[in-house]
């Protein structure tokens, strides 16, 4: 099979900062299907940004076929219309793969696009003539695309067959096993070191009974030393041989300071109208009570986030009335990450409200650590500003949080970390999401918005919109010939 692009050995780094990764090689074959899956800011859209010829590398050799043609859809589209975020999204990507092309690279295609016009992605994709590289943090898709997947983490790239679902397992398999040998060697350690210790203690109650005028004593310390001397000797060569192995990253853990006490509805929308281009709903009638769940979701341009601005009080509505009680402590987290800042990720959450100590734990349980925390804003990945907007609406101490889509640029590990937090923060949370797993990990009232009616108060199955979700799947027809 044709190679359309090639790497030997690639490494790149920007100016004056450690090596995004090192010794990376891998092979393009003519129609492959490639899913690139990795943590925020390991480097994925650099790594496509060379590929394209966008970025030079630092390091090693690319080389394209002769002629290749490729099409290219990135993270970031505008389109000077009303449309929504979805449907500009959902726009650019068919105009993308329209044209027939030797190799397609599609940046996080699904961010913004509800279930309807991601299961079309999925569809198109698998008709699709030319090559394919995905980059994606949202698996269902990598796993009806991919019959390659590389997995980008730690500096280096690892390339295996198989869907994102089969790479992920394996590689959890992989660090329960480092684990496994991490505790093995520690113990090993610490018996080794308890044993040296012992012996010290020995040789010096033979020199305290050295100290005697005794012959036989002093001898006898003389030997203490000798038989020390041999077994610290081969205490160290055990030692040596008990390697500690390079650990896995830990589990992220949004972290969240508890927020003051509420009064027992902290919203309530009655009879609210809302219009913004073709997004017309009426007679929204709401309730949110302390520590409650209300998730909006719905096809794009329904409204979702015209109307979870309004509930914030952001928006005006066009008629009825939204109450949230005065003094209520809100923190509302957008749907576009902050600009470009070069306040630090420290410094923006000491902004927000928390403390230096509160500051560190909640940059640290978003994955910020290190080089990190000091790190401006304007440095940090799109996942990496996502999870750091999310650390400073909990930084607020809120008793009520709006979320817009909060899964977007967030990769899988960060996406668990999330539906664990909703599940637990003792906070009120308004939700706009087409994330199957967050309205699942949520469990509160749905209000499924539908463009130009009203909408519908908690018809919505989680269970049953999954079951419909894989139906569809299965039902799309899949390019022959290729591993799924």
């Amino acid at each position: 099979m044709r190679s359309l692009l090639s790497a030997n050995r690639l490494g790149f780094s920007y100016p004056a900062a450690r090596p995004l990764f090192t010794d990376v090689s891998f092979t393009v074959p003519q129609g492959g299907r490639i899913v690139l899956v990795g943590p925020n800011g390991a480097g994925k859209s650099t790594l496509v940004r060379l590929l394209l010829g966008e970025l030079t590398p630092t390091a090693g050799r690319l080389e394209r076929t002769t002629g290749l043609t490729w099409r290219w859809s990135g993270q970031d589209v505008v389109h000077p219309d009303a449309a929504s975020g979805g449907e500009r999204r959902f726009r650019d990507l068919m105009e993308t793969l329209k044209f027939a092309a030797d190799l397609v690279v599609l940046d996080e295609p699904t961010n913004h696009l509800d279930l309807d016009r991601t299961q079309a992605l999925a569809t198109r994709l698998g008709s699709y003539a030319g090559a394919v590289l995905l980059i994606t943090h949202d698996r269902w898709l990598g796993d009806r695309v991919a019959d390659t997947t590389w997995l980008l983490d730690h500096q280096r790239l690892r390339v295996l067959a198989g869907t994102p679902s089969h790479v992920l397992a394996v590689e959890s398999e992989e660090a329960a096993a480092a684990w496994s040998h991490y505790d093995h060697a520690k113990k090993e350690r610490q018996r080794i070191a308890s044993s040296m210790h012992q012996l010290d203690h020995f040789a010096v109650k033979a020199h305290q009974a050295a100290g005697s005028t005794m012959p036989s004593a002093e001898r006898r310390a003389k030997q203490m030393d000798a038989r020390v001397t041999a077994m610290k000797r081969r205490l160290e060569r055990e030692a040596a041989r008990v390697s500690l192995p390079d650990l896995p990253d830990g589990p992220l853990w949004f972290r969240f300071p508890d927020p003051p006490p509420s009064p027992p509805t902290v919203l309530r929308a009655v009879d609210v109208a809302v219009t913004r281009g073709r997004a017309r709903l009426t007679n929204i009638t709401a309730t949110v009570p302390r520590q409650g769940r209300l998730v909006l979701t719905g096809a794009n341009g329904a409204g979702k986030t015209t109307l979870l601005e309004v509930l914030a009080g952001r928006r005006a509505a066009g008629c009825g009335r939204v109450d949230i009680p005065p003094g209520l402590s809100v923190a509302f987290c957008p749907q576009i990450p902050m600009g470009e800042s070069d306040r630090s990720v420290l410094a923006y959450l000491t902004a927000r409200g928390a403390t230096a100590d509160e500051a560190q734990r909640l940059a640290v349980g978003a994955g910020l650590v290190g080089t990190r925390l000091q790190a401006p804003v304007s440095q940090l990945s799109g996942g990496e500003r996502r999870r750091l907007e999310i650390a400073g609406a909990l930084a607020v101490r809120a008793a009520l949080i709006f979320l817009d889509e909060p899964t977007l640029d967030l990769d899988f590990r960060a996406r668990e970390a999330l539906y664990a937090m909703v599940r637990a923060v003792p906070a009120a949370l308004v939700v706009a999401t087409h994330d199957l797993s967050l309205a699942d990990a949520l469990r509160g009232t749905v209000l499924a918005l539908t463009a130009g009616n009203d909408p519908t108060e908690d018809p919505v199955n989680v269970d049953q919109l999954k079951a419909q979700l894989e139906q569809a799947a299965e039902a799309a027809p899949k390019p022959r010939g290729r591993r799924r």
